[in-house]
């Protein structure tokens, strides 16, 4: 993640004598969420959103359940009473997985949709004795650090299943042990090996059979029998008629119905050379515990998921690795719901379907579906929160209030004295707020024009508005003028706009390729603009061209690295002086295949050197003392732990600096806090009132060199164990951070 420094120390003292959210402690040095708690599509995107939700399950007594990408855990009581975090002393907020067995209940860490850039790391396998009101770790789960599944597999609720990225792990006595990674026959030659990433389970609900899919194919288990493959590959493999492509189908999502013990649903996707899974391949359905099978038919009623469901194998427009989930009503064995990009509803068991993503504004990219034990309504998990249906489709409601897990990506601009807010978030768009730091009784106005009805009483305050579409990345506001913003979308889609965020224009330079959230700044002018993608790239006219032409044309690659970038390597930190006399350019490898580099300029028109950093795996954020262009500090990654790296330099000026470690107990656990370690998984810095501040992959802190030993200490009170993607720095001692998962929070006062 990548942090600007160019304008955040031009701030206002008057922004410490702004009031507070609403309910927010009078202690000066906790932290204060400030949304959003629903963002507001308005005319550019999908209605009211919130973030990325992973796994549901409705209680008997209607409370809903969810498991969020990087938020937690959280429900929502039968009477609609608004969200509730359920998060008491969980370790991490990356999750992948949830279910229960009556008042226990267990959460499976870690997210495991695909291989998503920002599917975060867990810290193994929860469970709660309390009704969810309290967690505490199970032994000998700590590998689980990626979890596609948690299920209760056995009528006592003794035996526990749970599958991700480290194989299928077992327990037999409700979660207290756990057995080794299991293994199941190999469909080609029936020697046991472990299971390949399993990504699906369904528990057949008289618990006679279990069925786990891999990347290999489905085994089902009986007691007695052990784990037996299923003959599901020899289903005809998708054919792409234009490039004579057969792709290798696997099940990507299964569900099971109450309403008949035999029955499962599948949904397939199909092995191809962009993605792992990537396009839907059919929608299966067994009525005799998987012994055979019968395609049903494709979603010939809906156009847009006719594309994206059964797109050619080669076309990467797939996303079967990243959205695919399928239900069966409870109740009743033929209504049925698939969903991917889009989501669809058969009444009549899977011979027609309905539409419901274009009926409804349902927000795409969908990852659970859960129906309440009545099968009267069904819920729906997908990037942008959660929305109930009825079970026909024919009426939804959005349930995103009070919900506070946005996913912010890489810097964030925020006005001086605090008025405007604006950050891009993965998949749910850029938005903004004006004064968030006030009472400001509902959802504070917006500049732009929007045909969005104002929501009803009781919609939760500090709600965002949107001003971009898609994904988010970073953006920058002119301190001088809140008006002139700038901000994109992924791979280098840079826009700017002189209205607020009202209207964009592109000023996108020519990059061959960039990281998803390509990293810019600029210079005190903001006339000086620079963005680095397979090259550092600079204009003179803020990517503004003359009359007519295309923002591409003023922007010039600096040829800032040799050998030239390839095409797994983008500039992903980066750094520019006040002035624009110097440039720092971090350049990582998406496949971890050539070592980090650094490429340094220090005036205008000036050589460019290069630095290899051999010893990590990717570049975080690269920052320079603007008092000292000797003095910098770089944060990196490892692909093994140690996973992290923040060293420090007094010589950056010269071809080969020395550079010194400061990570220490950032890195190293204490003895007193044994979850202190790897907290600089991923870092961004910056430095404000002469100190160094890291905001990592559980929080913010800053350094403190002396008196030895030098060590690193933790910034405010009770900010959730978070990503912390930008910090944004207000004069005289006051902070905000943008954070992946639980949105925006504000420090009135950091620690002295």
């Amino acid at each position: 993640m990548n942090t600007h420094t160019l304008w955040r120390a031009a701030i206002l003292a008057a922004l410490l004598g702004a009031a507070l959210p609403v309910g927010a402690s009078t202690d000066p040095h906790v932290w204060q969420s400030i949304g959003p708690t629903s963002i507001d599509g308005g005319d550019v995107d999908y209605g009211w959103a919130a973030g990325r939700v992973t796994d549901m399950l409705v209680t008997d007594d209607g409370t809903r359940w969810i498991a969020t990408a990087n938020g937690g855990i959280w429900y929502r009581g039968p009477e609609g009473d608004g969200w509730n975090e359920s998060n008491k002393n969980l370790t991490t907020l990356a999750f992948g997985a949830i279910d229960h067995f009556g008042s226990t209940f267990y959460a499976a860490s870690g997210e495991d949709n695909g291989d998503c850039i920002d599917c975060g790391r867990g810290q193994g396998l929860f469970r709660s004795t309390d009704g969810g009101h309290s967690w505490s770790a199970m032994s000998a789960s700590t590998s689980a650090s990626r979890s596609a599944f948690i299920r209760v597999g056995s009528a006592d609720g003794k035996v526990i299943w749970a599958g991700g990225e480290y194989g299928l792990i077992e327990s037999t006595d409700g979660g207290d042990t756990w057995s080794a990674p299991l293994q199941r026959p190999d469909p080609g030659t029936g020697d046991l090996q472990p299971f390949e990433n399993p990504r699906a389970i369904a528990v057949l609900p008289d618990y006679h059979a279990t069925l786990v899919a891999d990347e290999t194919g489905i085994f089902r288990f009986t007691n007695g029998q052990g784990w037996t493959a299923l003959p599901l590959n020899p289903v005809a493999p998708l054919q792409d008629p234009q490039n004579g492509y057969a792709g290798t189908q696997m099940a990507g999502a299964m569900a099971v119905t109450a309403a008949n013990p035999h029955e499962i649903l599948v949904g397939f996707t199909v092995d191809n050379t962009n993605y792992d899974h990537g396009c839907k391949a059919g929608i299966y359905l067994s009525t005799d515990d998987g012994d055979t099978w019968k395609e049903l038919s494709r979603l010939s009623g809906d156009p847009y998921a006719t594309n994206a469901y059964y797109k050619l194998v080669q076309d990467t427009g797939c996303q079967g690795w990243y959205d695919n989930a399928v239900a069966i009503s409870p109740t009743d064995p033929k209504t049925l719901v698939v969903a991917g990009i889009t989501l669809d509803l058969s009444t009549d068991g899977g011979q027609a379907w309905s539409d419901l993503e274009s009926s409804s504004s349902e927000h795409p990219d969908v990852h659970t579906i859960a129906f309440d034990p009545s099968g009267k309504t069904f819920y729906v998990g997908e990037d942008g929160g959660v929305i109930e249906y009825s079970s026909d489709g024919t009426t939804a409601q959005n349930l995103n209030q009070d919900l506070s897990i946005a996913e912010f990506y890489g810097s964030a601009g925020t006005m001086a004295d605090g008025s405007v807010v604006i950050g891009g978030m993965q998949d749910n768009g850029t938005a903004r707020i004006a004064n968030p730091l006030q009472d400001v009784g509902g959802v504070p106005p917006s500049p732009c024009p929007s045909s969005t009805p104002e929501p009803a009483a009781g919609w939760p305050k500090l709600g965002w508005k949107s001003i971009l579409s898609g994904d988010g990345g970073e953006v920058l506001i002119d301190p001088r003028n809140p008006q002139d913003v700038y901000a994109e979308y992924v791979q280098g889609a840079l826009q700017s706009s002189t209205d607020g965020g009202c209207t964009f224009n592109s000023i996108a330079p020519p990059v061959q390729h960039a990281a998803w959230v390509m990293p810019y700044a600029t210079s005190d002018d903001w006339n000086f603009v620079v963005a680095g993608g397979d090259d550092v790239y600079l204009t003179l006219t803020g990517g503004v061209g003359a009359p007519g032409a295309e923002g591409a044309d003023t922007w010039k690659p600096q040829k800032a690295f040799t050998p030239p970038s390839n095409a797994t390597t983008n500039v992903t930190a980066l750094w520019v002086s006040h002035d624009g006399q110097v440039i720092v350019a971090g350049r990582s490898d998406d496949k971890g295949l050539t070592p980090p580099r650094l490429a340094k300029r220090f005036t205008i028109g000036g050589p460019w050197q290069n630095e290899d950093v051999s010893d990590a795996t990717f570049i975080d954020s690269v920052i320079v003392d603007p008092k000292n262009s000797n003095h910098a500090f770089l944060a990196t990654e490892f692909s093994q732990p140690p996973s992290c790296s923040i060293r420090e330099t007094m010589n950056f000026a010269s071809p080969t600096p020395q550079w010194s470690h400061i990570e220490a107990n950032l890195r190293n656990p204490t003895p007193s806090d044994p979850n202190s370690g790897d907290n600089c998984m991923s870092s961004t810095l910056s430095l404000f009132n002469g100190r160094l501040y890291a905001g990592t992959s559980r929080g913010v802190f800053v350094y403190v060199p002396t008196p030895a030993p030098a060590h690193w200490e933790p910034v405010g009170q009770d900010l959730p164990i978070v990503p912390v993607v930008s910090l944004n720095f207000v004069a005289p001692n006051s902070l905000i951070v943008f954070t992946h998962g639980r949105g925006a929070w504000y420090l009135p006062q950091i620690n002295p």
